[in-house]
């Protein structure tokens, strides 16, 4: 499924459903934000109100926005609340990892 994220078309979020009924493996391509966290939000309600209630959610294609943070809370919240639980896959928290310079590399000739 495509969803438009704005009238030009020029954002889309794609989010495919995979799996079934447990887990379920939803990929995000795409922005999540404003404009298209009304259809994410959407097909999560669908999922858990049909009895599903392990769901794995595949960031790693996708570009969040703050108010699509606020999306996975409420997606997250939800899955819980019907006893269910949630997997984030794609998507690291904290501060980005370092490079470490190898330093047999940098050592003179």
């Amino acid at each position: 499924m495509c969803w438009p994220s704005d009238d030009r078309m020029d954002r889309l979020l794609e989010i495919s459903v995979d799996g079934g009924p447990s887990p379920a493996l939803i990929r995000l391509v795409g922005t999540l934000d404003h404009a298209t966290s009304r259809s994410f939000l959407t097909v999560i309600n669908d999922l858990v109100r049909e009895g599903c209630r392990q769901l794995v959610i595949d960031l790693a294609d996708a570009d969040i926005a703050a108010s699509g943070a606020s999306a996975l809370t409420s997606c997250q919240r939800w899955v819980r609340e019907a006893g269910g639980s949630l997997r984030w896959d794609g998507v690291h928290f904290g501060p980005p990892e370092t490079a470490v310079a190898d330093e047999s590399v940098l050592a003179p000739c």
